[in-house]
């Protein structure tokens, strides 16, 4: 996933009225995806 396709996505959840908390989760499922880390 490209940078551009995950501020798309972000875009998109806060749209849909989604709350920060599963914006924040879905930011950081994507990191992780994105690295293979989970960004400690």
């Amino acid at each position: 996933m490209s940078h551009s396709d995950l501020l798309a996505m972000i875009s998109d959840l806060k749209e849909a009225d989604t709350s920060p908390t599963e914006i924040l989760f879905a930011q950081e499922q994507a990191f992780t995806k994105n690295t293979g880390t989970d960004g400690n």
